[in-house]
């Protein structure tokens, strides 16, 4: 039971004074809070209505006196705790509420004892007050003293009495005692400082806060040093001062923090056009936090390892990688001073939502502010994993109800986070005021009427659905999108849609949605999602459509041809099957599309191809789309490379069983992949090429073109003349992320001399790792382990598992052998192998299946049995071999067994295909 509802008076305000000392384990407080009839009192959840009564959340306090003042008296209290309910009540049998009901006005005040926590690991929980001690870099002493507090979100209750629910919010003045020596930081600033006569402390008291949740509150005392700017904020004209307190010694490590913060700060005014709600902002840097980071209203702690850069020499990779961690962090935090502080979700049942939004916020800052790929690496990595993550049939939805507050971690779970971001970015994309700002991810009109709904809800309160209604109902709304009813199809309904487009015989186009999953069955329950369409066309422009219904028809009214891009700017969590006239009609004018579509165009294949979604045409289009890019530079580098990746995997998977069962699609796929390389290899600079100007998806792109086909002709040349560079250099010459294809383009035509050039790098990485860029010894080994397997000439092959078998102590040796499952003139030679050594690898296996050499067992019989099934020739002998083996044997066989089905899928259009590449 809340007792926000059961208690017949509520507090107000809490006036807080705290005593705190370094030395000691407990600290001394007294609070006093006004008290106000409560308008949300239930008289059926109340035990007692006559006298006077109140419950406050308290744990691990120690009440020592509570008093009830009013205008003319004073009231001594009874008090009973229950441990269980982490709550205390304060009573009188003698106070009738009658007597009291007419008083201006009500004082609990009330004497208390409570714990500081001692911190000194990180497995150990920051709740309450902790404090702990660290290294004076100076001194070289443990001296330093940190103490500082974790409200969130119901561990108020074990700093003061207090009601800690996140729908009581009460104004806060707070008052420190505390040693002189310490620095004091709170959410308010402080009003004043002054000597305690007699002592060697001072007390500090701290401007009284606007109306706030408990679970924000928060205070800090100890040895700090501090960085700070002030910046001029662009709405409320104010200056505001912003700083970062850190552990003596740390505060140039935050340089980098306040940065960011002084400039998002800016941003995040502007975009809401909203005051920044308090007079300053802190951040605090803490040597341990549970949450990693808590956004304390105005006072927002984060762990060190996220806010500070180091102070000791790192690669510039690792340093970009940690200033990422920071913004993110950082943004993310201070998008809840508004969203989550100044108006407040009414329920856990909402924190999906909360954090939700501040991190599209803060993505959609860092993209325009920080970093313009922002939003494209997020949607590239993270929407992907989210879809394959929600094609599962028992993924639930974001939506949860009546969450406590002691299970908030076990229903925020991150399937309902990421969606819920994607599920924003849907939202903010609806109200775009023209079609480019949605290509910038430009989405201030939401933002600005998020800002509106803040100017009347602040210090609230509020419900998503008022949200959405205020949303329907704003001005901005200019397509009269029913926000209500879309945003409650999202939320409530799990998974997303799958679309299958078709074009009709009167030049329309049919559109049905089913939801997509991995695999469908009778008992699913396939709930039409509302999906706002927005559709790019030729010209550049979107068109606009709702659908609601399992199918829609677009007349051919609405288009001006057969280009027909759904779902611009990927805004929805959607997959999309095309026609084949409408792909070839996007892959023709592909550079219409925005880096983010072209990527998206071809993830769609992605997700259709191997699956049951698969068709004929599917395999087919997909082919003449790649074939239809004529320059292989005009798309996007990160969606080209991803293109050519899945074809790279289709193309294998073909080939592999062509080459048993079909020797003219063999033959006919191998001259479509050569002319394909050639054309590729003869549109990029090759000579003249500094790789250190290029950016990581350049390089990734011309890695995708030199692994499409090890051995073609023009790939040979440009890899060989690369992979010199690698063994003589100059240094820095070549990528890291070339390294295992130049490794594998030099085993391909390898002769006994190269090959041991390759092999002594096994041993001695470190002999060429200066000539690689950001490379290190184990990437180079990595990439000559590899090589081994990539081997034609039968002898070195023989090489390979000779040395495979002499050099057990090499972790991963294994993966030399791993080129060979593209190899199928290898695979009888490969499964002799094996079966000659089966023996000898098994024992050493059962005697410790996780050890290098167990684990090796598992990993070569795993390849072995895979590629030795592809041959007809061999399949009876390896059913029969695998019988009379242990039953990890058999799971091994059964999984290859499960891939050859999945590879046999991939080829179920090859009659069709071989007609293509006539």
């Amino acid at each position: 039971m809340s007792l926000l509802f059961s208690n017949y008076y509520t507090p107000s305000e809490y006036s807080i004074s705290l005593v705190l000392n370094d030395t000691k384990p407990n600290y001394s407080g007294k609070v006093c809070i006004k008290l106000i009839k409560n308008v949300h009192f239930n008289s059926e959840k109340s035990a007692n209505t006559d006298y006077f009564s109140i419950f406050l959340n308290t744990a691990e306090i120690i009440t020592i006196s509570s008093i009830l003042k009013t205008n003319s008296n004073s009231y001594k209290l009874s008090h009973t705790l229950n441990k269980e309910d982490q709550s205390t009540k304060y009573y009188s049998n003698e106070i009738s509420i009658e007597q009291i009901s007419t008083e201006e006005f009500l004082i609990l005040e009330i004497n208390f004892i409570a714990v500081i926590r001692k911190i000194m690991t990180y497995s150990d929980t920051t709740k309450g007050v902790f404090s702990t001690r660290y290294t004076d870099p100076i001194t070289g002493k443990s001296d330093m003293f940190f103490l500082s507090t974790h409200s969130q979100p119901h561990f108020a209750r074990y700093i003061f009495p207090c009601l800690d629910d996140i729908n009581s919010k009460c104004c806060i003045k707070l008052e420190l005692n505390v040693n002189n020596k310490f620095t004091t930081i709170s959410n308010l600033p402080i009003e004043s400082s002054n000597f305690i006569s007699n002592t060697e402390n001072k007390l500090v008291k701290f401007i009284k806060s606007p109306p706030m949740s408990t679970s924000i509150f928060s205070f800090a005392i100890g040895n700090f040093d501090y960085i700070e700017n002030i910046v001029k904020m662009p709405v409320s004209n104010i200056d505001l001062p912003i700083r970062i307190y850190t552990m003596i010694g740390d505060s140039e490590r935050a340089t980098y923090a306040l940065n960011v913060v002084s400039t998002a700060i800016v941003d995040l005014e502007k975009k809401f056009n909203v005051d920044y709600p308090l007079p300053k902002l802190d951040i605090v840097a803490v040597p341990f936090l549970s949450d990693g980071g808590v956004e304390n209203w105005s006072m927002i702690q984060i762990i060190n390892d996220h806010i500070l850069t180091p102070d000791w020499k790192v690669s510039d990779s690792q340093l970009i990688k940690l200033q990422k961690t920071i913004r993110d962090v950082l943004v993310h935090e201070i998008v809840h001073m508004y969203v989550g502080n100044y108006i407040t979700f009414d329920s856990y049942d909402h924190t999906w939502l909360n954090e939700s939004f501040a991190t599209f916020m803060a993505n959609t800052i860092v993209n325009y502010k920080f970093d313009k790929f922002m939003w494209t690496n997020y949607i590239n990595t993270e929407l992907q994993n989210l879809k394959l993550r929600n094609m599962e049939y028992d993924i639930t939805p974001i939506y949860t109800s009546n969450v406590k507050t002691n299970r908030i971690h076990d229903t925020f779970n991150r399937n309902s986070y990421e969606k819920g971001i994607f599920l924003i970015r849907s939202l903010a994309s609806l109200f775009v005021n023209k079609d480019s700002d949605l290509n910038l991810e430009n989405y201030d009109v939401f933002f600005n009427m998020i800002g509106d709904f803040i100017k009347i809800h602040k210090f609230e309160n509020f419900k998503p659905i008022d949200l959405w209604n205020f949303l329907k109902s704003h001005p901005s709304n200019k397509f009269n999108y029913d926000i209500p009813t879309i945003m409650n199809s999202w939320i409530r309904t799990p998974g997303f849609p799958m679309l299958t487009v078709t074009k009709q015989e009167n030049g329309s186009f049919k559109i049905e949605q089913n939801r997509c999953i991995n695999n469908p069955n009778d008992d699913l329950e396939n709930i039409p999602f509302q999906i706002p369409l927005l559709i790019k066309k030729s010209d550049g422009k979107l068109g606009r459509q709702l659908m609601t219904d399992r199918s829609l028809i677009i007349s051919n009214e609405d288009q001006i041809d057969n280009f027909f891009f759904i779902n611009a700017n990927n805004s929805f969590i959607l997959n999309i099957s095309y026609p084949d006239i409408v792909s070839n009609e996007i892959a023709s004018k592909f550079s219409i599309l925005n880096n983010i579509e072209q990527m998206n165009f071809f993830n769609n294949f992605s997700f259709i191809i191997g699956t049951h979604y698969q068709s004929n045409q599917s395999i087919i289009s997909f082919f003449n789309i790649i074939k239809s890019i004529k320059k292989v530079t005009k798309p996007n580098a990160a969606a080209m490379s991803f293109g050519l990746s899945i074809l790279s995997n289709v193309y294998k998977a073909i080939i592999t069983l062509a080459y048993f069962d079909d020797s003219s699609l063999y033959k006919k796929l191998n001259i479509f992949m050569d002319d394909l390389c050639n054309k590729y290899i003869a549109q990029l600079d090759w000579e003249n090429i500094k790789w250190d100007t290029l950016n990581i998806d350049d390089i990734i792109l011309r890695n995708t073109i030199l692994s499409l086909k090890y051995d073609n002709i023009s790939i040979q040349q440009i890899g060989k003349k690369l992979f010199k560079k690698v063994l003589h250099g100059p240094k820095s010459s070549i990528p890291t992320e070339l390294l295992n294809t130049l490794f594998a383009i030099e085993a391909q035509s390898a002769t006994l001399k190269e090959y041991k050039e390759i092999s002594k790098l096994v041993r001695n990485p470190g002999l060429v790792v200066n000539n690689i860029q950001n490379g290190t010894p184990n990437d180079i080994q990595s990439a000559a382990i590899n090589a081994l397997g990539c081997m034609n000439d039968p002898e070195l092959r023989y090489k390979t598992f000779n040395f495979v078998i002499t050099n057990p102590d090499v972790k991963m040796i294994e993966l030399s052998l791993l080129g060979l499952r593209f190899q199928m003139n290898a695979y009888k030679e490969l499964w002799k192998w094996y079966v000659s050594h089966y023996t000898t690898f098994y024992s050493k296996f059962v005697r410790d299946n996780k050890s290098f050499q167990g684990l090796f067992f598992k990993h070569v019989s795993q390849l072995t049995l895979e590629c030795a099934y592809y041959d007809p020739e061999l399949r009876n002998e390896v059913e029969n071999f695998v019988s009379s083996k242990n039953d990890d044997v058999k799971l091994w066989f059964e999984e290859a067994k499960d891939k050859f089905a999945n590879v046999e899928l991939l080829n179920e259009a090859n009659d069709d295909l071989k007609t293509f590449l006539q």
